[in-house]
């Protein structure tokens, strides 16, 4: 049995529907760096503050944890963990970076969020 006795042509069309819709979700969360999206720092459960995501920074909110915001991105950039687990993550835009040891998160926050949060 070949892949065209397996599939049919409304198959094929239903996987085209869901790989484009998927690629246009993707393309939407992925844009990240508009005006109503900021960077939010937690340490210990703690707001350590709020960044526009289109503004370049670098923080420490630890010693020897180093957060980078830059180019509608940002990244743990370094962290004195063993597993340096939150530095492979590498650039994000809408996920969060989490360093567990050292308990600091970094997370995109939308306005409409912030304003739920409060």
């Amino acid at each position: 049995m070949g892949v065209r006795r397996l599939l049919t042509r409304s198959d094929v069309a239903l996987i085209v529907v869901l790989l484009l819709l998927a690629g246009t979700s993707w393309a939407l969360l992925a844009r990240g760096g508009d005006g109503d999206t900021q960077v939010a720092v937690y340490v210990d459960d703690t707001l350590y503050g709020r960044w526009p995501l289109t503004q370049t920074v670098t923080l420490e909110p630890r010693p020897g944890v180093v957060i980078e915001i830059a180019a509608g991105r940002y990244r743990m950039a370094a962290s004195p963990c063993e597993r340096q687990i939150c530095v492979k993550q590498g650039w994000q835009s809408v996920a969060p970076v989490v360093c567990v040891p050292q308990r600091v998160m970094v997370v995109a926050e939308r306005k409409r969020e912030m304003m739920l949060t409060r």
